[in-house]
């Protein structure tokens, strides 16, 4: 055989082929047949998760799955706005963020030593993380009587001004915490 020339090239379903160009006795051939898949040839990707709810002022930490060959980029959005981390070596990725509000994380784009990947499809696992935050819950206590030092109220009244039921509630009398769990109604 004379003339023999190869390339490689990825398909969109991440099969690997090799294509063999011969010419012989003035023929071109192609033949078509899969590689076996090692790491420097991998399908390059990325996935989010972290999906919670959280109180408001709280951290979460949201993940990144990443497949390819390191060193990775990689661009999330919060719905709003676009956030690129670059230089990343490791293929699962942390990071915290505090949410004030109800937020989807989702994956614009990556890339990794050997170029641009995909990320993870609509309606598939990885492709967002939801974070719901709910509102920190208050109340006010009071009391419809007037007491004096040493005396015992024989009446509160617990007003929940936001928050979900069941409402949990500790109160002390300045020496003994009192803990009340599943309150469902709001007076």
């Amino acid at each position: 055989m004379e003339n023999l020339t190869c390339s490689n090239y990825t398909s969109r379903k991440y099969s690997y082929f090799r294509n063999v160009f011969s010419k012989w006795l003035g023929v071109t051939l192609l033949l078509l047949f899969p590689l076996l898949m090692t790491s420097s040839l991998m399908a390059q990707s990325a996935c989010i998760s972290g999906s919670q709810t959280i109180c408001a002022g709280s951290p979460v930490v949201l993940t990144v799955t990443l497949t390819g060959s390191p060193n990775f980029s990689f661009t999330y959005t919060d719905g709003t706005s676009n956030y690129t981390v670059t230089g990343v070596t490791s293929t699962t990725y942390e990071f915290s963020l505090t949410p004030s509000t109800n937020t989807i994380y989702s994956m614009v784009s990556m890339t990794d030593a050997n170029g641009a990947g995909t990320v993870c499809p609509l309606g598939t696992p990885g492709h967002e993380a939801d974070i719901t935050v709910l509102a920190i819950p208050t109340a006010t206590l009071s009391s419809n009587q007037t007491l004096c030092q040493g005396n015992t109220a024989t009446s509160l009244s617990v007003n929940f001004t936001s928050g979900t039921s069941p409402w949990k509630i500790v109160y002390t009398d300045g020496t003994t915490p009192v803990t009340v769990t599943g309150i469902t109604t709001n007076p």
